[in-house]
């Protein structure tokens, strides 16, 4: 359940930056790593990515995103 996760992260968090590391698409977690990155995107605070997926470059491919605290 992505917004519960989320609810807990972010209480655990408090003032601190959460990160996330995020591969879309990866066929073990098909759409829960996008539904989490929704969820956080939704919580009103600042979320940006920081570094994309470059498939040329990685086998892995991941994005890394932060969810900065408020104010």
């Amino acid at each position: 359940d992505a917004v519960a996760f989320t609810e807990e992260l972010v209480a655990g968090a408090g003032d601190a930056p959460v990160y996330a590391v995020v591969n879309p698409g990866y066929a073990t977690f098909e759409g829960k790593c996008e539904s989490v990155v929704s969820t956080l995107a939704a919580t009103g605070r600042s979320f940006e990515q920081l570094g994309a997926a470059d498939p040329d470059r990685y086998f892995e491919n991941m994005d890394l995103w932060v969810l900065r605290p408020p104010g």
